[in-house]
């Protein structure tokens, strides 16, 4: 399980998570996650990616920015809120 604890705001150029087996990427939900570039988020047929709050009620805010790359396949995505939209 990868677990993504940064500081309040954090900046990423790209974010990849790639997993044959079943895995959860937990996240923050204090935090605030941009990316920039490009995202890659992938589980595998059978055997999804979760993508996650750390809190079982608040969600987690990540944006994704205008114009950047998204590679997503055989996800569940859990109290993710990605309603602003960057340009």
């Amino acid at each position: 399980m990868a677990r993504a604890r940064p500081d309040r705001y954090h900046d990423l150029l790209y974010l990849i998570e790639n997993c044959r087996l079943a895995a959860t990427l937990t996240l923050e939900d204090t935090a605030v996650f941009t990316v920039t570039n490009s995202i890659t988020l992938k589980g595998a047929s059978g055997n999804l990616l979760t993508v996650t709050s750390d809190d079982g009620t608040n969600t987690v805010d990540f944006d994704l920015s205008a114009g950047g790359v998204q590679d997503l396949d055989y996800l569940t995505v859990v109290r993710i809120d990605s309603a602003t939209v960057l340009r």
